[in-house]
């Protein structure tokens, strides 16, 4: 017995001397390997892992997990609200990292393609929360011997506007639109209108498939954010709309049941397509992200694939619907 706490104690030991990077990326594989996180978590936690990665590089320093102190989390939060700092505009109105700076991007060719602007203090508390569940994680289940750096950082608080949507008959209209010069953009518009009738999340529409599709009329799947903790089966009646949809693309060779692209190519198609559609592209007003002031934009600037669930979610709201209800169809968590 002695000897197996003494092995513990070194194990232990060896674990909190590890840098922060690398228990870091064995966290998120475990939570993924272990179905915690879908694909989509994943990817933004390996944002959280590049930007920490880019701080330490900017600083010249590694962090082990024994020297980490509250006042990093600090450092780490200003980073990410300054990061756009190293970067500038070219004569062709192009991001790019300024020429000092250069090294700390070698290996992130997708920042180079999109550059750093200023980010919203949602996205910051966003990656802080992500850093907070990996230092728990740490805690509680590998007993770690460290402190616990949270319990005295003041957590940003996360504000959001009112939810824009459009209505059902803005989204029959954009369903029955002439969009047969652009006959990819048509495909990208029926996947819009269909996850717009349905409300889940892209991450889970991107999944389904043919067997998701119960007696012609009904789709049920399970919701991969809420799957570990709940785990029930959403059901969602098919409008007869979205049934013409499933059926305009069932001969593909393909088990899933719609033509799906990259999540980046279908938000940009998206915007797009209200671009080609003027009576459509209506000013909204927002609430801006970064200044958290209201801003008034059009839709073609700002709507993404997360709107077609808001759409859904939206117009049973109008309808009368309980709350519960549609939960109940959207797979949200209960409550």
């Amino acid at each position: 017995k002695a000897a197996m706490e003494a092995a513990k104690k070194r194990e232990l030991k060896k674990l909190e001397n590890r840098y922060f990077l690398s228990a870091f990326d064995e966290y998120i594989e475990e939570q993924y390997n272990n179905g915690v996180i879908g694909d989509v978590r994943k990817k933004t936690y390996m944002t959280g892992y590049g930007l920490w990665d880019r701080m330490e590089k900017y600083q010249g320093k590694r962090y082990k997990l024994n020297e980490i102190k509250t006042e990093d989390i600090y450092t780490f939060r200003n980073f990410i609200i300054n990061e756009c700092d190293l970067w500038r505009k070219d004569s062709n109105g192009q991001y790019k990292p300024k020429s000092r700076f250069e090294s700390i991007y070698e290996g992130y060719e997708y920042v180079r393609q999109r550059g750093v602007e200023k980010r919203s203090l949602n996205y910051v508390i966003n990656q802080i929360k992500y850093v907070k569940a990996f230092w728990h994680w740490l805690l509680r289940v590998k007993r770690a011997r460290l402190d616990d750096i949270f319990l005295t950082y003041t957590m940003d608080q996360a504000v959001y506007g009112t939810p824009y949507f459009f209505t059902n008959k803005d989204r029959d209209n954009l369903f029955k639109a002439d969009l047969s010069k652009r006959p990819e953009l048509a495909v990208q518009r029926d996947i819009f209108v269909f996850q717009s009738l349905v409300g889940c999340r892209v991450g889970d529409l991107k999944r389904l498939k043919r067997s998701n599709i119960v007696n012609g009329e009904m789709l049920q799947y399970v919701a991969g954010k809420t799957k570990n903790k709940s785990g029930k089966i959403v059901t969602v009646p098919l409008h007869p709309t979205a049934i013409t949809i499933l059926k305009r693309y069932e001969d593909r060779d393909d088990e899933r049941i719609l033509p799906f692209i990259s999540d980046q190519k279908y938000n940009d198609a998206i915007k797009e397509i209200f671009k080609l559609l003027p009576k459509l592209d209506r000013v909204v007003t927002i609430l801006d992200p970064v200044t958290r002031l209201e801003k008034q934009v059009k839709l073609s600037e700002v709507a993404s694939s997360h709107m077609g669930r808001r759409n859904f979610c939206g117009n049973l709201y109008e309808a009368g619907f309980r709350d519960s209800d549609i939960a109940s169809m959207s797979g949200h968590a209960e409550g």
